[in-house]
């Protein structure tokens, strides 16, 4: 079953946004990983957020989720000024299920898209290791599994000199798909990995000395989109950049492109 929590008092995120940006009326949705969540928030603060019932429930909990917690502050469609959607790579259901939705809210009411890395997002979930004792962490992997003995992984560094839209994080090594052993072999140590592709590719993790997190630490974080989504808000990172019609084209990133698009392409060919 469900659990809708209303949070009453201002997330603390550590970033500064203008006075404009704390005034907005913000949704945002996290399905790239295995179990959705969605948040509604005005600004730095956060209102109300749910994650779903169970694995996989995008297709089934997406709408009705939105639905409930803006009803339940009082919003309609219409009062919705951003999106800030995490925009992959991840589940491909979850990913195009987010992006088509947001994509219908900013043409029926003119709201605006934020795309967010997921895995820019996901190695936020670090603070929370480090909140349950793991102090020493400072460089930090999230993997994701990208088929034989590939993953899509990024490295960063824990800071307080950031280099983008990651609050208190650098980015040593930009996401990318790469063979898990020169992944390894190209990251600083002692390295904290986390994500689902430690399921695929443990024994070389572990052969590497890796520090592997536990599996509590490796689902995407809804606040954690929210984080990097209102740094990127800030900065004007808006889907299409005020274009609107390529906002409307803005598409999630894929580690690789989905199977019906190849297979239409190749038709094509013929």
């Amino acid at each position: 079953m469900k659990s809708y929590t209303r949070v009453a008092r201002s997330v603390n995120f550590r970033y500064d946004v203008s006075t404009m940006e704390k005034q907005k009326n913000i949704l945002t949705i996290e399905t790239s990983g295995q179990i959705g969540s969605v948040a509604i928030s005005q600004g730095d603060q956060i209102l109300a957020h749910t994650q779903f019932s169970g694995v996989m429930k995008h297709t089934t909990e997406l709408l009705p989720s939105i639905d409930k917690l803006t009803s339940d502050i009082g919003w309609k469609p219409a009062d919705i000024d951003y999106i800030y959607v995490s925009a992959g790579p991840g589940s491909f259901t979850g990913l195009r299920l987010a992006v088509t939705t947001a994509k219908t809210l900013a043409y029926a009411n003119n709201c605006r898209i934020v795309p967010v890395p997921s895995i820019d997002a996901q190695v936020l979930n670090a603070d929370i290791a480090i909140a349950d004792g793991f102090t020493d962490i400072k460089n930090v992997a999230v993997v994701l599994h990208a088929g034989r003995d590939m993953v899509f992984g990024g490295i960063y560094e824990k800071s307080e000199n950031t280099d983008g839209f990651i609050s208190g994080y650098k980015t040593i090594s930009q996401p990318t798909m790469i063979d898990v052993e020169e992944f390894l072999a190209k990251a600083p140590k002692p390295l904290y990995v986390l994500g689902l592709g430690i399921k695929y590719h443990k024994d070389k993790f572990e052969s590497s000395e890796a520090i592997l997190l536990d599996e509590k630490y490796w689902s995407p974080q809804v606040k954690f989109v929210h984080s990097c989504g209102h740094l990127r808000a800030a900065a004007n990172q808006f889907a299409g950049n005020d274009a609107f019609d390529d906002a409307v084209k803005f598409e999630p990133q894929y580690m690789r492109r989905p199977e019906a698009e190849v297979k239409w392409e190749e038709l094509g060919r013929k």
